[in-house]
C-alpha cells in the first residue's frame, strides 16, 4: 500500500505540532492504520494523537537526527547507550504486540522530552499476518530484501544502527553492516 500523505507543522500556544493528512487513502486503508496509530499511541512507542476527519495529529518529534545531519545523533538528557536500550524496549514492545515498523532507522526515530518515539509509522505491519503483498512490496522495491520475512522484522532491531555513523557504532559496539543478512 503506498501512502500519500501530507505532512504539515503548525504551533499553537508555544507547542508544536505534526498533522498528517490520509485525504487520499480508501476508508478500509485510513482505518487500518489509525488502528496502528492508536495501538502505538496507547503504548507510547508514538506520541498522543488526535484525529480529525482523515487527519492524524500529534505532538511534533524531534528526531535523533535529520536526514541532512551529518552530525552525531543528539538527545539532550541521554547518553548513547541509555538511547540504545530505550529504542531495543521500544521495538520489543512493538514486536509484542505483533506489529513491526518497516523502515526503522536512525532518521524515523525521535524524542519529546525524555521519552523516545517511533516516527513514520505508515508500513508498519502485523507479523502475524506474515508475508502480504504489502509487506513483500516493501521488502522487493523499498529495500531489495533478499532475506526472510523473520529476518525482516528482526532487522527494525538492527537497521537503525547501521544508519549511524562510525564513531556512534563504535560507543555501541555494533558489528560491520551486512545489508539482507
Amino acid at each position: 500500500m503506498k501512502y500519500n500523505d501530507s505532512l504539515h507543522r503548525f504551533t499553537k500556544e508555544s507547542t508544536f505540532y505534526t498533522i498528517k493528512d490520509y485525504s487520499s487513502l480508501s476508508d478500509d486503508e485510513f482505518n487500518h492504520l489509525l488502528n496502528i496509530y492508536m495501538i502505538l499511541s496507547s503504548n507510547e512507542i508514538y506520541p498522543e494523537i488526535t484525529v480529525n476527519g482523515r487527519e492524524i495529529r500529534c505532538a511534533r518529534i524531534q528526531p535523533l537526527r535529520n536526514e541532512d545531519d551529518s552530525g552525531m545523533i543528539s538527545h539532550p538528557n541521554l547518553l548513547i547507550s541509555q538511547l540504545e536500550k530505550k529504542i531495543d524496549q521500544k521495538i520489543s514492545l512493538m514486536h509484542s504486540l505483533d506489529l513491526a515498523h518497516g523502515d526503522l532507522c536512525i532518521f524515523n526515530i525521535g524524542y519529546i522530552g525524555n521519552e523516545i518515539y517511533f516516527m513514520n509509522v505508515e508500513y508498519t505491519f502485523e507479523i502475524s499476518k506474515g508475508m502480504t503483498k504489502d509487506v513483500k512490496d516493501l521488502m522487493d522495491t523499498g529495500f531489495e530484501w533478499e532475506g526472510t520475512f523473520d529476518e525482516f522484522v528482526l532487522y527494525d532491531f538492527n537497521n537503525w544502527k547501521f544508519c549511524l555513523d562510525r564513531e556512534e557504532q563504535k560507543l555501541l559496539r555494533v558489528q560491520p553492516v551486512q545489508e539482507g543478512f
